[in-house]
């Protein structure tokens, strides 16, 4: 009797291990595809490099070279190591697309805390669709390095969720150390360490002795190459903070100000390395979902994904209008994450009116993938057939290494 409950209870405990296969197939699937998607003409898609991405390629060459200004650390080894194994000219744009990548996974694991399997598909997609993301985790520049934020707001949420306590300390011990070689970054950061410091300390003191000595010394690790960096040209240390070294003046600082918004919902200044003339980065579907987006969370202040949003696009937008080192990028994860909370909100709006009718709830999805497959279509030809084909940008990525 007791064999046979011991075998009932394995069987039990089995049953979960055999139906995670499918979840993880899916998974993988849809990892293999985005992998697909964003290597897709990778080396045709321009006739040749720009000129931020040959700097890249000129500061990676050698240790050395990286270890006198070791800013934008993570494209800069992982463009080193690529080399050296023969990726030649492309490691740039490779690193990017690694980046993007897992920026996309982090992604839909945030927003599947946040929203509904749904919603954090749909949001999912209408993120790594995007002119805006395929650009940043396509080209061979530093900008993709400001992505690896959403590890760090991922491990944050599972920390204050109390799940996956050990790997979400790995993930933000190893971000947040990365994240300090990117200029600015330190102070989010900082910020970051200061606000959650209780959850932080109780996730390491739910670790052993062991992983704790384990998690500081590759901190330690990770962080020395920008102290002998620092150390070796202090000058490096404004760039590092994300302030100007020449600051503008109080009317400059809010022209720049306005500028950030406008680029990004209204006219983009020319410049063929980031897009066709003077579009803006998101499409007029995308802007009404932030703006939905920012009306939902006015009611919800007290949330820490709230103040957490708003301390990401204040700080974004603070260091983007001082230094041109601080790439407007840093605000992409944040404009997305209100949009899929302006995509819950219709639904939930449209729900609300129809609670059992079926048919208008089916009408409801069915117009938001729509849209949302509109906006896709439209980024998506504007990235890979129009932004290639103009003038401008042959002739500003014609240069080789």
């Amino acid at each position: 009797m007791n064999l046979s409950r011991l075998k009932s209870k394995r069987f039990q405990r089995a049953l979960p291990l055999a139906d995670a296969w499918r979840p993880i197939l899916l998974a993988f699937l849809a990892v293999a595809l985005l992998c697909t998607f964003l290597l897709f003409r990778l080396s045709t898609l321009t006739p040749g490099f720009g000129q931020p991405e040959i700097q890249l390629l000129e500061a990676s060459r050698s240790f050395s070279v990286i270890a006198d200004n070791p800013l934008f650390l993570p494209n800069k080894v992982g463009v080193y190591l690529l080399t050296e194994l023969g990726i030649g000219d492309m490691a740039g744009r490779v690193i990017s697309v690694g980046i993007g990548v897992i920026a996309a996974v982090a992604m839909f694991l945030i927003l599947r805390q946040w929203h509904t399997p749904r919603v954090s598909i749909l949001a999912t997609s209408l993120f790594i669709t995007s002119s805006w993301f395929l650009n940043v985790s396509r080209i061979g520049t530093e900008d993709s390095a400001y992505l690896l934020t959403l590890l760090l707001v991922l491990s944050g949420v599972w920390l204050h969720k109390k799940r996956h306590v050990f790997v979400a300390s790995i993930i933000a011990t190893v971000s947040a150390a990365f994240l300090l070689y990117v200029p600015a970054m330190s102070w989010l950061v900082l910020a970051g360490v200061i606000w959650q410091r209780k959850r932080i300390t109780a996730a390491i003191a739910s670790l052993s002795i062991w992983w704790q000595s384990a998690v500081l010394i590759m901190a330690g690790l990770i962080l020395v190459p920008l102290g002998w960096g620092l150390a070796q040209q202090p000058t490096l240390a404004l760039t590092w903070l994300g302030l100007p070294q020449s600051w503008p003046t109080v009317v400059e600082f809010i022209g720049n100000v306005v500028n950030v918004p406008k680029e990004i919902f209204l006219q983009r200044a020319h410049n063929p390395i980031y897009g066709i003339g003077r579009l803006p980065y998101l499409d007029i579907f995308t802007t009404i979902m932030v703006a939905f987006g920012v009306y939902s969370y006015a009611f919800r202040l007290k949330l820490d994904r709230t103040r957490l949003i708003l301390a990401g696009m204040g700080f974004g937008v603070l260091f983007v209008s001082l230094a041109d080192e601080v790439r407007i990028s840093l605000l992409l994860p944040f404009i997305y994450i209100l949009a899929a909370a302006g995509i819950t909100l219709l639904l939930q709006k449209w729900f609300t009116v129809f609670p059992k009718n079926p048919l208008a709830r089916g009408i409801a999805v069915a117009v938001m993938i729509a849209a949302i497959m509109t906006s896709s279509f439209y980024h998506i030809t504007r990235y890979y057939e129009a932004w290639p084909n103009t003038p401008e940008t042959k002739q500003t990525f014609q240069q080789r290494p």
